[in-house]
């Protein structure tokens, strides 16, 4: 007799296993963003030159841009342990770096916005 193993349902009506791949997709989402945010902002640096100003506004995003890089790595790799894991308290641990990827992401984003408004 075959066994037919159910996987855990979300109060959404969506299995875990759904949650955890659009949690993935959305991670990844956010890193490209980093990073494209990030080439962007350096390659506008080289072709402006010495003409930029708030040049503070935008080193500050690098560095907050680089945490989310490392946030989102962080995340994909404990949500990878939780998937392959039978222990709980992996899903804390992968709240709270998720959380940690999108503040720095948005802390990046603010800094960008305003040395963006003041070459404007």
């Amino acid at each position: 007799m075959a066994s037919t193993q159910q996987l855990p349902v979300a109060a959404s009506g969506t299995s875990f296993l759904d949650e955890a791949k659009f949690l993935q997709e959305h991670i990844k989402i956010v890193l490209t963003l980093a990073t494209g945010s990030l080439v962007l902002s350096v390659s506008l640096l080289h072709d402006l030159g010495q003409s930029i100003q708030g040049k503070d506004h935008l080193h500050r995003s690098w560095l907050w841009l680089f945490a989310s890089v490392l946030a989102g790595v962080a995340c994909n790799y404990a949500l990878t342990l939780h998937l392959n894991s039978k222990k709980d308290w992996y899903a804390p641990l992968v709240t709270v770096i998720s959380l940690a990827l999108h503040v720095c992401f948005v802390v990046a984003m603010v800094y960008f916005l305003r040395f963006a408004f003041a070459n404007l």
